[in-house]
């Protein structure tokens, strides 16, 4: 089945959609030897080359992992640390998408497919990332209020859902800064004891044990797609009312 070049660069990991398609009319992108147009659709067969480098067209694999505590999630760890890919064995290279801190644990989502990637993590889609969190003390109806209007973090407030009990409570956020939940709950005067994702759009965890993971269905990927494009597509009408 043929694919669109600039959908086959996005998902080898080059940039966003836009950013191939410029890579295509600069002349950078060769297929089977002829500089390649914009609109031109390739194959598994076909032999695709970016400035000399030749890109494998492989099949796109989607995974999520319940990542327990003490993993750091990166590709290799320099302090020799335990990282998520010493739990997931497939025949293909993926990476994670987006962080989960060493001491913190559930969903995390792991893919060879570069565009979606940047379609998960971009802000302007605003996917919804759910967490179940435990602080040290009981949160305050004011703080909870100020939670939901938005609390400043590296010069930008950061807004988030909060629902459930006062020390343990699940929280809906857009954005994935590093540590990011820990940080704003020390801004405001708690430390977080556990925190556990429980949910990233539409994937969820359900029964998953700790430290498993699972291919995605059809689905649920395409699922995931339509949800990302349906969140745009919401954001751009919000902005431009």
């Amino acid at each position: 089945m043929a694919t669109r070049l600039q959908s086959i660069l996005a998902q080898a990991g080059f940039g966003s959609r836009r950013y191939c398609e410029d890579l295509i009319r600069q002349g950078h992108v060769l297929v089977n030897g002829k500089v390649a147009s914009l609109g031109d659709a390739v194959e598994k067969r076909d032999v695709v080359m970016v400035d000399g480098k030749r890109i494998r067209i492989e099949k796109k694999v989607y995974i999520i992992l319940n990542k327990p505590k003490g993993y750091v999630v990166t590709l290799n760890d320099e302090k020799r640390r335990a990282t998520v890919m010493e739990l997931v064995q497939v025949p293909v290279r993926v990476f994670p998408v987006g962080r989960l801190d060493k001491d913190s644990e559930g969903l995390l989502l792991l893919t060879n497919d570069g565009e979606l990637a940047n379609m998960v993590l971009h802000p302007s889609f605003e996917l919804e990332k759910e967490y179940q969190i435990v602080i040290d003390k009981s949160l305050s109806e004011r703080d909870r209020l100020r939670l939901h209007k938005g609390v400043p973090l590296d010069g930008r407030p950061v807004k988030m859902k909060v629902r459930g009990a006062q020390r343990k409570f699940s929280v809906i956020l857009h954005e994935g800064r590093k540590r990011i939940l820990r940080r704003i709950f020390e801004r405001i005067g708690y430390k977080v004891l556990s925190l556990r994702r429980v949910r990233i759009g539409n994937l969820r965890l359900t029964k998953l044990q700790r430290g498993m993971w699972r291919y995605l269905s059809k689905k649920e990927v395409d699922d995931l797609r339509r949800l990302l494009e349906r969140s745009k597509d919401n954001t751009a009408a919000a902005h431009s009312a």
